[in-house]
């Protein structure tokens, strides 16, 4: 015979019984008798567990978000200063038949290539914000390496750059179809105070996007341009150190004018807590980059050369452009 456990009604105790008449009350009073079965199956409440706080709440919302690779602080801090040695790297190219700005041009892809396959992967979450500010500001820095010294690697460097710029405009818009919808009311962005993407900021965010597409339109133009009037400029225009004393002021200037997207920036993968492992490819890249900028110009020691080598069948002295200060 089975053993049921029932509670009386009056009283909170329980006592067990193995009697039939336990049995008869079971077939009188089914439903009560189910009652009892469910209530003592159910464990006894420790009134000593924790309860969830607001601060374990708090501690969930504000999770870790890991984003793909190529995002950290020294990858970002790479990006910007790429940006502010675009100065410096348009005075390098000038004159120069060395591949300057080759350095630059290869970076420039590889993050804008990075961009492109988190954006398609959507695994950028709050960053989708970015594009549509970098667009403002890195198409007139990508103009920085289109000087060469000769024509033929002019029109590279030119083409090259309006690639860069037409992936870059590609990013934007892609965000803004794809990736920007789902994170309404969840993206955090800072603004005169921190706010959350809705669907008015999403429409304000197409207007910009629309300017930086017509904005980049004339920086292609702008390019050419550029790349056809200085790559008539020779060594002897110019001074050896020029390039060496225009990274700090130039370095400086730009950081004048890009200190909001820097700072826009940070607040936004702070304000998200976005984390991403740091990609070493494009350090590397970037270490290339600066070392062929920095590289001294053969074309200026060739020029010397050529003068040496005049100025021995000559009586007269060559004047040789080394010579100047």
């Amino acid at each position: 015979m089975p053993y049921i456990t029932y509670h009386h009604p009056t009283n909170a105790d329980a006592y067990s019984a193995t009697s039939p008449l336990s049995e008869i009350n079971s077939h009188r009073y089914p439903a009560q008798a189910n009652q009892d079965l469910n209530r003592t199956e159910q464990p006894a409440k420790n009134p000593t567990s924790p309860r969830p706080t607001p601060s374990d709440s708090l501690k969930a919302a504000m999770s870790t978000i890991v984003i793909t690779d190529g995002f950290s602080l020294a990858n970002r801090w790479l990006l910007y200063t790429s940006f502010m040695l675009a100065p410096a790297q348009f005075i390098s190219g000038l004159g120069n038949n060395n591949p300057t700005n080759l350095g630059f041009l290869a970076y420039n892809w590889y993050t804008q290539v990075t961009w492109y396959r988190a954006i398609k992967t959507n695994r950028l979450h709050a960053l989708s914000l970015l594009p549509v500010h970098f667009n403002t500001l890195y198409a007139l820095a990508y103009l920085g390496g289109i000087s060469a010294g000769n024509l033929p690697m002019a029109i590279l460097l030119s083409v090259g750059t309006t690639g860069v710029m037409v992936l870059n405009t590609m990013c934007g818009w892609i965000c803004w179809t794809t990736n920007q919808r789902e994170g309404f009311g969840v993206y955090r962005f800072f603004f005169f105070g921190w706010r959350n993407l809705n669907s008015g900021w999403h429409k304000f965010i197409l207007l910009w996007q629309i300017f930086d597409t017509i904005a980049a339109f004339g920086c292609v133009i702008m390019a050419f341009v550029l790349a056809l009037r200085f790559s008539r400029v020779t060594a002897e225009d110019l001074r050896w150190h020029w390039k060496y004393t225009a990274i700090l002021p130039g370095a400086a200037i730009m950081l004048l004018i890009g200190w909001p997207l820097i700072l826009w920036s940070e607040l936004l993968v702070a304000g998200n807590h976005i984390e991403s492992p740091t990609d070493l490819i494009a350090v590397w890249i970037f270490a290339a980059q600066l070392g062929a900028m920095l590289i001294p110009s053969f074309s200026r020691y060739l020029v010397c050369f050529r003068a040496v080598s005049r100025g021995s069948s000559s009586s007269e002295r060559p004047q040789s452009p080394c010579a100047s200060p």
